[in-house]
């Protein structure tokens, strides 16, 4: 029977992300099941898919770790049997995230009075996305809300890791590489300086100390303007990287550069295996559990990728062979994926491939954070090197070799 009011544990035999008064069926005291309810054809018609727009975006990815903490904790409360309002209650008092909190209190208000938690988490898009609200959706309807609690819940601690990989093993070298060069780019400004006033008095300078000195005396005369003048540049390449045209050509471009290209690849197709499996899990037919992925990928490349595995799907082929067409599966997850298509047993596929995908770009990440440190190191001690080089070179003209 329909649920009303708030919820209470004898309402969600399975854990409640359930509930609502909406009409829909609910597992009730007795263990009846209700059918489970068409899913949405397309993430713009319903409530969880709808883009959430650039600034919802921006404020989920300054929230994500604290979104995943608590939406680990949410799963493991609700899990032990308690109601989904006491749960919320609960997981509100122990965020730290002031917003978050704030969210939370507001969510338990809702669910309370009878809400569905997937309809009360969609009405705050700059915390909870489109696709962490599908999944508990997905699960409220196929009555599996614990399991899709601690789905959505694995979904953004896997983001996270990613997240922090992908900046230890790159970001954290190329800092230091941009400061150390920094740092010898200023000290060579005065050095050369010094240089080039000693040199005056010679006739003729060898080519590569005439082509420093005149590099150094255009950046000392051209570099604070170029300086203040790329200022406004970077904000107006900012912005233009936010429209949807921007961010779909940086993604493209940014799925060719070498070595990052295929890791950054593997990885949104991880996450949106991942979360195809999931929604699988709470019978969502396949088309739209890909449709759905595909919003969670954060490479709009990948999203379009998996968008057309969809419609593949939808027409009676088979997602396997698209994704393998377009690139994004190597034969042998292509194989494992068409098994499951044909088996039946998609969402473990999916997992597997999720699976599979992400040790191989843990392992990739890895190797490239240990090659990437001594290469930048390698690289200033030649930058050095070359300098002092080229700035001697007159002086090692004047010695009298024998």
């Amino acid at each position: 029977m329909p649920t009303t009011g708030t919820h209470d544990a004898t309402h969600d035999a399975d854990g409640g992300a359930q509930g609502g008064a909406h009409g829909h069926q609910a597992v009730a005291a007795g263990g009846a099941r209700r059918p489970p309810a068409p899913p949405a054809t397309a993430p713009a018609a319903t409530p969880y898919g709808r883009p959430a727009g650039r600034a919802a975006e921006a404020g989920r990815q300054r929230a994500l770790r604290d979104v995943a903490v608590a939406a680990r904790a949410l799963a493991t409360v609700a899990g032990g049997g308690l109601a989904p309002a006491r749960a919320l209650t609960l997981v509100a008092s122990r965020t730290a995230n002031p917003r978050l909190a704030a969210a939370l209190r507001d969510v338990q208000a809702e669910v309370a009075l009878g809400a569905r938690l997937s309809e009360a988490l969609g009405r705050h898009p700059a915390l909870f996305g489109p696709l962490h609200v599908a999944v508990i959706r997905a699960g409220e309807f196929a009555g599996t809300g614990r399991r899709a609690l601690a789905d959505a819940a694995e979904l953004l601690e896997r983001q996270v890791a990613r997240r922090d990989r992908a900046r230890a093993a790159v970001t954290q070298p190329l800092t230091a590489f941009a400061l150390v060069a920094g740092v010898v780019a200023v000290a060579a400004v005065p050095l050369a300086g010094a240089f080039g006033h000693a040199y005056n008095t010679l006739d003729t300078l060898p080519p590569p100390t005439r082509a420093l000195l005149a590099a150094v005396g255009w950046l000392g005369r051209f570099g604070l303007p170029l300086t203040a003048g790329s200022l406004p540049a970077a904000l107006l390449l900012r912005r233009w990287l936010r429209t949807p045209a921007g961010r779909r050509r940086a993604d493209t471009l940014r799925l060719r550069v070498p070595v990052l290209g295929p890791l950054e690849r593997a990885a949104a197709l991880a996450h949106g295996a991942r979360a195809a499996a999931a929604l699988l899990r709470a019978n969502m037919p396949h088309d739209q559990a890909l449709a759905l992925a595909a919003e969670g990928t954060g490479n709009a490349g990948v999203a379009a990728a998996l968008r057309a595995a969809a419609a593949a799907a939808a027409a009676g082929g088979s997602a396997a062979v698209t994704l393998h067409a377009r690139g994004l599966l190597a034969p042998e997850p292509a194989r494992l994926l068409t098994a499951g298509e044909r088996s039946g047993g998609l969402d473990g596929a999916y997992a597997a491939l999720a699976d599979h995908l992400d040790a191989a770009v843990e392992a990739a990440t890895d190797g490239l954070a240990q090659r990437l440190g001594p290469s930048l190191v390698g690289t200033i001690i030649a930058l050095v090197a070359a300098v002092l080089i080229t700035l001697y070179l007159p002086v090692a003209a004047l010695l009298p070799w024998p």
